[in-house]
This record gives structure tokens, C-alpha cells and sequence, in this order.
């Protein structure tokens, strides 16, 4: 009999087992036994391209619909009992907002909605607002704000009742610099406080800079999970820059890319596990002439390399089986 870690246990929030989840007649899964667990405290990112399930993911955790197979459990409970008496705090990829309210009144409603009152109401909103830069926006119609002011005034309406639990769903999609930086703070700030939170993006370079695990989604299939200490911990990778003299270059080209253990970047950039691999695919390249080798430049091991390595790795055992 498996003895259970009780230590471990109650560090769980979400708890996600061999879930599956299709919509109506799909002839494919949305979500094709999926396992995750998340610790609480954690800042846990989702990666995958359009399609890959993270929505879908998200709405099971709500609760909003559930599992055709499978299990989902939010600090051991059914999301929507964990969601009625504790709440989530939820953050959608399209944020719809009445245009002819203004930002405080919002906070107000949502705030009292989430059952603040009083001082606490008020002081929960003076700090939000300060959090997240609203100042100057507090008494403004949301109507009248720009896409990354909106956006801003959705975490506002999220945050409100500072909930344990944080699902956002692409937060930084269309923002400006000074937009995504107020976010990037805002994840740190969350951070400190022990709060949960789960976020997908493509921006793989800000899931680094603030997620402690990251989970890659591909065709509602999870490739893998990974840790901040474990992709510090991996040895540089080397990067062939070419200039492409033709099309065919690619497909010329693939087949020694594929031998060495490369992994394409972009149509330009062909990445190694080591410094010879790379310099022998450009030679290769070289005495092709189908193109020019710009450099090789040698580079930390970082998501965005883990990101295409392990969805090059699941086409190639698509293609073979």
C-alpha cells in the first residue's frame, strides 16, 4: 500500500488528473489526459501554441464546466465549492468591461461583490490602484481607456478580495512596455505574498523572469513540466545563424539538422546541445551553398529553446507513428 506524503499533501491547491475534455462532436480531445499539480505559492506557467488547451484548462479549474473524464480538485474540494467560499481570481484573454463606468465605481461594486466593506473596501482599492498605476485613471469612463489601461482595470476587478488562487489567461496580449512592466510587478508582488497563480502567455521570456514551473501544452497533450532551477541548471546551447538563399534550403537542409539533434528556432536559426554539432551542420550548409552562415553564437539554455525542442520531438513521434 502507497503511503501519502500528508506534508506534500496540504501543499497542494490544484490537483488535475488524467483529465480529458472535448467539445461536443470534436473529432479531437481539447484536453487528452492531462495531469497537473500545482503547489500553493507557486507562480506556474502555461506554454502552447493556439489550441493547445490552456482555456480549456482554465475553465475546468473555475469549475465553469467539468471533465468529461478525469478529476479536477482545488484545495481538495470541487472547483465551484472552492470558488463559491473562497473565490478565484480570473483574468480572460478578452477582457469585456462597461465602457460608461468609471474605474472606481467598478472596484467598488466588484469589491463589495467579493465582501469587502467599509475600510477595508476602500483601502483594498486605494492599493490596487497604486499597484497597478491607476492613479491618474481612477475617476476616468472605462470606455474612454486605452486596451493596456483596460486590462489593468480587469486585474483591479480580479485582485479584489485577495484571493488565494489566480488564473490569468494571456495578461500581457497586446500591451504596451509600460503595461507589461505593471504586470511583471504585479507577478513578483504576488509572489512575495505566497498567492497561486497560473499564466499562459507567448511571451516566453516573461514566463521565465517570474515562473517557478512551467507546463508545455501541445494539442491538448502535456510534452512536459519543467522548473525554474531545472532550466537554470542546463548547459548552453549553440545557435546557427543562417541567411537563407532559397526555400529549399529547409528541406535540404532538415535531414542533417535532424541527425545532429538540432532544433529549429525560426527559419534562420537552427539550435545545438553542443558547440561541434553546430559547427557541423554549418559546414554542411556551407558546402551545400544553399546559404550563408551569419554565426554561431552560443547561448544559455533558456524556455523558448525547451518550448520548440519538445514540440519538434512530439511532431517527429507523430510522424513516425
Amino acid at each position: 500500500m502507497q503511503t501519502v506524503d500528508r506534508g506534500l499533501e496540504s501543499q497542494l491547491l490544484v490537483e488535475i488528473e488524467n483529465v480529458r475534455y472535448r467539445y461536443g462532436r470534436a473529432p479531437v480531445w481539447a484536453l487528452d489526459g492531462i495531469s497537473v499539480r500545482i503547489e500553493r505559492g507557486r507562480v506556474v506557467g502555461l506554454v502552447g501554441p493556439n489550441g493547445s488547451g490552456k482555456t480549456t484548462l482554465y475553465r475546468l479549474m473555475l469549475g465553469f464546466m467539468p471533465p468529461q473524464q478525469g478529476r479536477v480538485r482545488v484545495a481538495g474540494m470541487a472547483p465551484t465549492a472552492y470558488r463559491k467560499t473562497r473565490g478565484i481570481a480570473y483574468l480572460p484573454e478578452q477582457v469585456r468591461l462597461p465602457g460608461r463606468v468609471r474605474v472606481r465605481e467598478l472596484a467598488v461594486f466588484m469589491g463589495r461583490l467579493a465582501g469587502l466593506q467599509g475600510t477595508a473596501l476602500s483601502g483594498s482599492i486605494d492599493g490596487l490602484i497604486g499597484t497597478l498605476a491607476l492613479e491618474d485613471k481612477a475617476d476616468a469612463l472605462i470606455g474612454t481607456l486605452s486596451h493596456g489601461y483596460r486590462q489593468r482595470v480587469g486585474l483591479l476587478a480580479a485582485l479584489l478580495g485577495d484571493p488565494e488562487l489566480l488564473l490569468f489567461d494571456e495578461p500581457a496580449s497586446g500591451l504596451d512596455p509600460a503595461s507589461v512592466a505593471v504586470l511583471r510587478s504585479l507577478l513578483r508582488a504576488l509572489k512575495r505574498r505566497a498567492r497561486t497563480v497560473v499564466v499562459s502567455s507567448h511571451n516566453l521570456l516573461e514566463l521565465e523572469r517570474v515562473c517557478d514551473d512551467v507546463y508545455v501544452l501541445r494539442h491538448g497533450r502535456l510534452l512536459g513540466r519543467w522548473s525554474q532551477e531545472e532550466i537554470e541548471g542546463r548547459p548552453d546551447v549553440w545557435v546557427v545563424q543562417l541567411t537563407p538563399g532559397s526555400v529549399a534550403l529547409g528541406r535540404r537542409s532538415e535531414g542533417v539538422c535532424t541527425a545532429l539533434g538540432g532544433v529549429r528556432m525560426a527559419v534562420d536559426e537552427v539550435a545545438f546541445a553542443d558547440e561541434q554539432a553546430a559547427r557541423s551542420y554549418a559546414e554542411s550548409v556551407r558546402v551545400a551553398g544553399d546559404a550563408a552562415v551569419e554565426a554561431i553564437e552560443r547561448r544559455r539554455f533558456d524556455l523558448e529553446y525547451l518550448f520548440h525542442s519538445l514540440v519538434q520531438e512530439e511532431h517527429g513521434k507523430g510522424e513516425a507513428g
